[in-house]
């Protein structure tokens, strides 16, 4: 039985507990050597994950950059808009380990799984999240890509330092929008749910409004040689070729409408909630991926609350 740095397929599929995303979603563009093995592993990852579904139910700065193949040798815990890592949250022990980075605006910067970085593996890597209006405004923060259209934010954490519970509120500078996010780290599947919620503070109907939260992803500490592919419900990506590795970001609020997409970091939308396009699925290479729920029109003084999750292995 081919193994998963120890864990068997079988195993993989029960630990990993990921959000429903479809069998068949990563039918990837692998190496003839490697090909079979990794097809039969996604189907059964993918196959698990579609028995939690019932479960369930009810412009980019143009910036250019080589990374190589060579790893990072950054420290794990890295930056945000304005520097730092503001909480860090760590459970488990051995290959159970799990530790994740919350920036002060409320970013998910580093993402570790069995001391292996995810996310931040240079000073290029990006989490974030945008809010946007038919009307064309876009407000984004994109640790460390920047930001636009916030106020400072407001961070309540009663219990001290790297402690639960996290609040993180923000206003938009037009006076539009507030946007809490409040987290939620179990050690025990391996993952970070962001709860978000918006409301429309402008005293005004807004047409058309999404929320989305996109991620760089540089699974097994490394860029530029992973897969991602996407469904309705999230998206995946994996080490290429096949390692050690694996990060899904997916929508667990299924009453909204929802999209999402893959792409090249090289030009990937990080400042608005458009999907990527340049590319097809699934995406090999330095990807990254999006997950967006549009709300149509939001009236004065409602609030719409979603949920995010990242999960890894």
């Amino acid at each position: 039985m081919y193994s998963f740095k120890g864990i068997s397929p079988k195993n993989l599929v029960n630990s990993l507990a990921l959000n429903p995303l479809r069998v068949g979603v990563l039918a990837m563009k692998v190496s003839a050597v490697c090909q079979t093995k990794r097809l039969l592993l996604l189907s059964m990852v993918m196959g698990g994950v579609m028995a939690s579904q019932a479960a369930m139910a009810a412009a980019d700065p143009d910036v250019s950059r080589e990374r190589g193949s060579a790893r990072s040798s950054m420290t794990a815990m890295g930056f945000d808009s304005s520097g730092t890592c503001f909480a860090t949250f760590s459970g488990g022990t051995g290959a159970d380990a799990i530790s994740a980075c919350v920036t002060q605006d409320g970013n998910i910067m580093s993402f570790l799984t069995n001391g292996i970085e995810h996310i931040n593996v240079d000073s290029f890597a990006f989490e974030g999240y945008a809010v946007c209006t038919g009307e064309g405004a876009s407000y984004y923060d994109n640790a460390p890509a920047g930001e636009f259209g916030w106020n400072d934010p407001v961070i309540v954490q009663p219990n001290g330092p790297n402690k639960l519970p996290l609040t993180i509120t923000r206003t938009t500078s037009d006076g539009a929008f507030s946007l809490v996010q409040k987290y939620a780290f179990a050690a025990a599947t391996k993952s970070i749910t962001v709860t978000m919620v918006l409301k429309n503070i402008s005293g005004a109907t807004i047409p058309d409004v999404s929320l989305a939260r996109m991620v760089d992803a540089n699974i097994d500490n490394a860029s530029g040689s992973d897969v991602m592919s996407n469904s309705r419900a999230g998206v995946v990506a994996l080490s290429d070729p096949l390692g050690n590795g694996l990060l899904s970001l997916t929508a667990n609020t299924l009453k909204y409408a929802r999209a999402t997409s893959t792409g090249n970091f090289t030009g990937f939308p990080k400042t608005d909630c458009s999907p990527a396009s340049n590319t097809t699925e699934p995406f090999s290479g330095d990807v990254a991926g999006k997950v967006t729920y549009a709300f149509g029109s939001l009236a004065k003084n409602v609030s719409k609350t979603v949920g995010f999750v990242y999960r890894g292995h």
